[in-house]
C-alpha cells in the first residue's frame, strides 16, 4: 500500500485542501476493500470528496501525475527525509511553542502554497525505511518523505515562488536527516544525500584510485558535493 498526504488546490475552490490517498494493490477486489476499510473506517469527518475502493489502472495514474505537472510551465521543487527523532504530532493540548513534530515541521509548506497550481506532498517510508539496506545509491532515507512542488506560469513571479520555497525549506531542513537527489537543486541548498557510512565508504574508494582529484565531482571541480546540510555552516 502507498500512503500518500497531499496538499493542492481543488478547481473551483478557493481554499488549499488536504488529499489522502492509500493506493493499494492485491490480486482481487475483495482483498483491496479489506486492506483498505481500517483507513476508511478511522478517517476524520467531513471530507469533501470522498472515494472508496475504486480500481484503477497504470494508465489512470499516469493521466493523474501529467494533469499535475502541466507542460510549458515554471518549476521549482525540493524534499526532505523528515527525521525520526521527531514525534509525528504535537501532544493534544500543548501549549509549548518550542516543541517540534513533523507535522508543526511541515505546516508552513502545507498550508501556504504560492500558487494553485503548486503542491505539497507528504510520502509515508513506513516500514520499508527501518529495512536493512544492501549496497545502493539511495541510502538516505527516513521513515517521512516530503516535497515540494512550486508551478507558476509568468516569469514576473519567479522571485515570489522562489524565495517561497527557499524560506519553506529553511524552516524544514534543520529537522530533516537528509534530501533525495532527482528531486533537489543543490546549487541552491545543499544538504546529505547519502547515508554516513556509505559516504565515507566512496571517500575511501575516491582516495585510494583517484588520490589527485582528476574525476571531477557532481557540482564541483574536485571531490564533489559536501555530503551535509548548508544550515551547518550558517
Amino acid at each position: 500500500m502507498e500512503t500518500v498526504a497531499v496538499a493542492l488546490y481543488l478547481p473551483d475552490r478557493p481554499d488549499i485542501h488536504i488529499l489522502a490517498n492509500f493506493c493499494v494493490f492485491k490480486n482481487d477486489h475483495g482483498a483491496s476493500r479489506a486492506a483498505l476499510t481500517p483507513m476508511h473506517e478511522s478517517r476524520p469527518p467531513g471530507a469533501v470528496i470522498e472515494v472508496f475502493a475504486k480500481e484503477s489502472s497504470w494508465e489512470e495514474q499516469y493521466a493523474s501525475q501529467e494533469a499535475a505537472n502541466p507542460p510549458s510551465h515554471r518549476y521549482c521543487s525540493d524534499n526532505a527525509y523528515i527525521s525520526n527523532t521527531l514525534p509525528q504530532h504535537k501532544p493534544s493540548g500543548s501549549s509549548n511553542e518550542d516543541q517540534v513534530s513533523v507535522s508543526s515541521v511541515l505546516e508552513k509548506a502545507f498550508l501556504t502554497l504560492p500558487t494553485r497550481k503548486s503542491c505539497a506532498l507528504y510520502f509515508s517510508m513506513y516500514p520499508t525505511s527501518r529495512r536493512p539496506l544492501p549496497p545502493m545509491a539511495l541510502s538516505m532515507q527516513s521513515d517521512h518523505y516530503f516535497a515540494l512542488y512550486a508551478v507558476w506560469e509568468d516569469e514576473k513571479d519567479d522571485e515570489r515562488v522562489r524565495g517561497w520555497v527557499r524560506d519553506t525549506m529553511k524552516g524544514v531542513e534543520r529537522h530533516a536527516d537528509g534530501s533525495y537527489l532527482g528531486d533537489a537543486d543543490f546549487r541552491i541548498r545543499g544538504s546529505r544525500f547519502w547515508g554516513a557510512e556509505e559516504w565515507q565508504k566512496i571517500e575511501e574508494v575516491r582516495k585510494r584510485w583517484d588520490p589527485k582529484g582528476k574525476v571531477s565531482g557532481y557540482l564541483d571541480q574536485g571531490r564533489g558535493m559536501r555530503n551535509e546540510h548548508d544550515w551547518v555552516s550558517w
